[in-house]
């Protein structure tokens, strides 16, 4: 649900346009093996006060059945997005905010009817804006 929005000197007001400043990019590979699981699982808590902008995402191996989704405590953000090169990213028209104990749930599903030859695996980063620095943020 969207609140009405406001220009402040020249600019929309959250959430259309982010409020915290310092980026903030948090990353992480699943490996898709040759085995019987089919559904791939990572959960992530920022840890600190952050606006989710953009999501990066890339298969080494790009096989049409596979899919992915990605919930926001509970709530879809992607449900069943099948392209599965966006290393340019997608971003979002709305920041999301998140608390330090904020879910983010990142869901593969890799299509096995058909043996793969060798593993593959699947890189996302998460691109945030923060207020303050991310505890056991190096710098």
């Amino acid at each position: 649900m969207f609140k009405p929005v406001h220009f402040l000197n020249g600019r929309f007001m959250s959430p259309f346009f982010p409020v915290y400043t310092r980026p903030w990019f948090a990353g992480f590979n699943i490996e898709i093996l040759n085995d019987p699981q089919t559904v791939y699982e990572k959960i992530f808590s920022p840890g600190a006060d952050a606006e989710l902008f953009a999501l990066h995402m890339k298969s080494s191996k790009i096989l049409p059945e596979d899919y992915w989704d990605l919930y926001h405590d509970g709530e879809p953000l992607f449900k069943n997005i099948y392209c599965k090169d966006i290393s340019e990213g997608i971003y979002l028209m709305v920041a999301h905010r998140l608390t330090p104990a904020s879910i983010l749930q990142f869901i593969y599903t890799a299509d096995k009817s058909s043996p793969q030859a060798e593993p593959y695996h699947v890189e996302v980063t998460y691109d945030f804006l923060i207020r303050e620095p991310v505890p056991g943020m190096a710098g």
